[in-house]
């Protein structure tokens, strides 16, 4: 990982949201009161105020920090022997769901891609390549749901 891109995960959500253009500065003002008053996310309150639809961030989350997108609506069976690959604890911790296997690297559905630790700590933890994709929060509730 380069530095620029250790920077940019590093920098606070608020500020890349500013900065990928779904806020204004002055926006931001009213979305961390709301989020403070409600004690709610900042995501939830961008949503609340209707600053930015929830897919649009995901969407400019997953450019900014390269991951892809997948509609898992239609997607098969995920063979047990793949999910098993991912204790129920930790696929809790860090929101995310087994898939498949893709080129040698484990492909999983992340449902917090506000979590920009979780694919390195998992690449460690089970000392192996991972590859995240974002999914629809729904759809992954859906799926984490039907397998944990």
């Amino acid at each position: 990982m380069s530095e620029e891109e250790v920077a940019q995960r590093e920098k606070p959500f608020e500020q890349l949201l500013v900065e990928m253009g779904l806020i204004t500065q002055e926006q931001l003002s009213k979305v961390l009161d709301l989020a403070e008053d409600r004690s709610i996310s900042t995501k939830d309150a961008v949503v609340a105020l209707d600053f930015a639809r929830e897919e649009d961030i995901l969407a400019a989350m997953a450019d900014r920090f390269g991951l892809q997108r997948m509609d898992i609506s239609s997607f098969g069976e995920i063979m047990p022997e793949i999910i098993s690959q991912i204790s129920p604890t930790v696929a809790d911790t860090y929101k995310v769901v087994p898939l498949m296997e893709e080129g040698g690297e484990l492909l999983v559905a992340m449902g917090d891609p506000f979590n920009v630790n979780a694919l390195d700590d998992l690449r460690f933890l089970l000392d192996r390549p991972i590859k995240g994709v974002l999914v629809e929060p729904e759809a992954f509730e859906g799926l984490f749901q039907k397998h944990y």
